[in-house]
């Protein structure tokens, strides 16, 4: 029977790490607007508290791999789903490839934030891959050929950019900061890399940083995984003189304060390029951070793309010995125009793509 809008649906949506319950929000408060439809939200730590935070009514999954398996048959089997819709999330096994495993015949979407992302969990992935582009669809099919992808645009950053005023964040984020207009704010969002290749490029940035722009304020965003440990260690690589807080501010909020905004390959950087693009000004500059051998080795092997997504719109560092004048260029006015410029040619109006999604899914429940 072909799909009505009105017909009952009930659409099981699961997440495991912050990236995918980020981009499953739009989705997920698209569907509340849709009549007759009804969502069962599963997820573990720490997307467990990013949708809980966001005022998401969640059942707890484990974490653990010898208990996941078994919680998602049970989900399956009690709440007879029509789809399932999970979040991509990074190494490990957890709930999302639970639930993909334990479908059956049911229908399962993997909402990708990452270009090509595929996590195999136990064997099974997702029937279809909703993807942000072309390339992205190039990169997933590469990883499983054959599997059914289908472009959707950014959902997480595209909602974000689209009910934006970017300036005004930025003026609120840096009130809240404490810091003067003139005042050069230096972000680094972090990423829970358990490799000596990590520490190494904060500490060349801090060595960097105390050479080229002395007077910066430097903001250090933790991945929501690092321990209090990691903080300080993090902090204390940063500093050696230099004014350096924890981020005190939400990640968007953050990004628009922020002057420079540097990290190994964090997406944070991509909240910038959309906010960036629909900014009536120029605002900051991004900073990739590839210097350290074992750290590139290490992006190479689990991530797909050469580079990291929108890299072209962003500054790129692969010598320590160079980090110092680019981290002076990054702080120019005419850089921050120039990637500006760029970023309206390159990138498309974003828009809210969220219905879109559950347009897919709908029209791929189980007959």
């Amino acid at each position: 029977m072909p799909f009505s809008p009105d017909s009952p649906f009930h659409l099981l949506v699961s997440a495991r790490d912050t990236g995918g319950a980020a981009h499953l929000l739009p989705v997920l408060r698209a569907a509340t607007r849709r009549a007759g439809w009804r969502v069962t939200v599963t997820a573990a730590m720490p997307a467990l508290e990013v949708l809980r935070t966001a005022g998401i009514e969640v059942v707890a999954a484990p974490s653990d791999e010898g208990e996941v398996l078994a919680f998602a048959a049970d989900l399956v089997r009690s709440s007879r789903p029509d789809a399932i819709l999970s979040g991509l999330s990074g190494q490990g096994r957890g709930i999302d490839e639970a639930l993909a495993a334990a479908a059956g015949a049911i229908p399962t979407f993997a909402l990708q934030d990452y270009p090509g992302d595929v996590n195999p969990g136990w064997g099974p992935v997702a029937s279809t891959f909703l993807v942000g582009d072309a390339e992205s669809a190039r990169l997933t099919h590469k990883e499983v050929p054959g599997i059914q992808t289908r472009i959707v645009g950014n959902v997480r950053f595209g909602a974000l950019a689209a009910a934006a005023d970017p300036m005004a964040m930025r003026a609120a984020a840096r009130a809240r900061l404490g810091v003067a207009d003139d005042r050069l704010v230096v972000g680094f969002y972090g990423q829970f890399l358990e490799i000596d290749g990590y520490w190494r490029t904060l500490s060349t940035l801090g060595e960097a940083l105390r050479a080229a722009l002395p007077d910066a304020l430097v903001v250090l965003r933790p991945h929501p995984k690092e321990d209090g440990a990691r903080r300080l260690r993090a902090l204390e690589l940063l500093a050696g003189g230099l004014e350096t807080i924890l981020d005190p501010l939400e990640s968007e909020q953050s990004v628009c304060a922020a002057d420079i905004a540097t990290t190994c390959f964090s997406t944070s950087l991509n909240i910038l390029n959309y906010f960036s693009r629909v900014s009536p000004r120029p605002m900051g500059v991004g900073l990739y951070l590839f210097m350290d051998a074992e750290l590139v080795t290490w992006y190479h092997t689990y991530n797909r793309p050469d580079r990291p997504p929108l890299a072209e719109l962003a500054l790129e560092c692969r010598e320590a010995r160079a980090l110092p004048d680019l981290l002076a260029r990054a702080a120019s006015a005419h850089e921050a125009t120039r990637l500006w410029t760029e970023t309206n040619r390159v990138l498309a109006a974003p828009a809210d793509v969220a219905d879109s999604v559950l347009d897919i899914v709908a029209a791929g429940r189980r007959p």
